[in-house]
């Protein structure tokens, strides 16, 4: 088990929709991961970039989508602390898309 005798969990997910399958899934999976694995301290940092990502299902947008499986991810560990920060810069940076 990759978290095996892990005490603090830093996950890290990135902006690279196209490139990779539902970020949704990881972030529920890897909170209930650490909480079997008996992790004390689980953060997750989900960049602002990620609100932009695409979304096959239709009946919901991907903001929904996204606060689903956060709030399943607390449910699961409730102490889980979550980071939120506009870590990429360049054109397509939400920082400068709403600055210019």
């Amino acid at each position: 088990m990759e978290l095996e005798g892990a005490q603090d969990v830093l996950y890290f997910t990135h902006d690279y929709p196209s490139m990779s399958a539902s970020k949704n899934s990881f972030i529920q999976k890897t909170a209930i991961i650490a909480k079997k694995q008996g992790v004390k301290k689980f953060v997750a940092v989900c960049p602002i970039e990620y609100d932009l990502i695409y979304s096959e299902d239709s009946s919901k947008n991907a903001i929904d989508q996204r606060n689903e499986a956060e709030l399943h991810a607390f449910s699961n560990f409730e102490d889980m602390t979550l980071l939120r920060p506009n870590l990429t810069y360049g054109l397509s940076s939400y920082l400068v898309h709403y600055l210019t």
